[in-house]
C-alpha cells in the first residue's frame, strides 16, 4: 500500500480518523495524506450555520483551520509517519463537500481512504444525506470507516 488518504472536517470525528490512519500508515509504511475541504462560499458547513460570513471572519476560519492541520501533520511527523495535511477549495454554496472529494481522490488515486460517520439520524441523513455515504457509492477503491464514538460520561 502506497498512499493513504484520510478525510477530515475537523470536526470530534477528526482524531479517530487521523489516529487510525497513522497507524495503519506506519504499519504498512505508506504516505498518509491528511485531506481537508474547505468551503468559503458556503453559508452552512455541516449541520450548522457559519457564524461570520464576511470575507474576514471566513479568512479567520481558514487560517484557524489550516492551522490545525499543520499541528496534526506536525504530530503524526513524530510518530514517523510520512504526513502531508492538504487543504483544497470546494466552490459549493450548499455546503456539499462530495464533488471536490470524489475529484481529489480521482487525481491522487489512494490505495485507501479512511473517513469518519457522524451519528446522525436516518432522518437526517435522509434530508441533508451523508458525506461517508456519497463518498462510498462514488469512489472504486478500499474504504474505510470510522464510526464517531458517542461521548463517554
Amino acid at each position: 500500500m502506497k498512499l493513504i488518504l484520510a478525510l477530515v472536517d475537523l470536526s470530534e470525528a477528526t482524531s479517530d480518523v487521523v489516529t487510525l490512519a497513522g497507524k495503519i500508515a506506519a504499519s504498512m509504511k505508506s504516505r498518509l495524506i491528511v485531506l481537508h475541504v474547505a468551503m468559503p462560499d458556503a453559508e452552512f458547513v455541516g449541520s450548522r450555520e457559519r457564524d461570520d460570513v464576511s470575507r474576514k471572519g471566513i479568512a479567520a476560519e481558514l487560517r484557524r483551520d489550516h492551522r490545525k492541520l499543520e499541528i496534526l501533520q506536525l504530530e503524526l511527523k513524530k510518530l514517523g509517519v510520512d504526513a502531508m495535511a492538504l487543504m483544497v477549495r470546494s466552490d459549493s454554496k450548499r455546503g456539499d463537500p462530495v464533488g471536490k472529494i470524489v475529484q481529489e481522490i480521482n487525481r491522487m488515486k489512494p490505495d485507501l481512504i479512511v473517513l469518519g460517520s457522524h451519528a446522525r439520524s436516518r432522518l437526517y441523513q435522509m434530508i441533508a444525506g451523508s458525506v461517508s455515504d456519497a463518498v462510498l457509492r462514488k469512489v472504486c477503491c478500499p474504504l474505510l470507516l470510522v464510526p464517531r464514538h458517542s461521548p463517554r460520561a
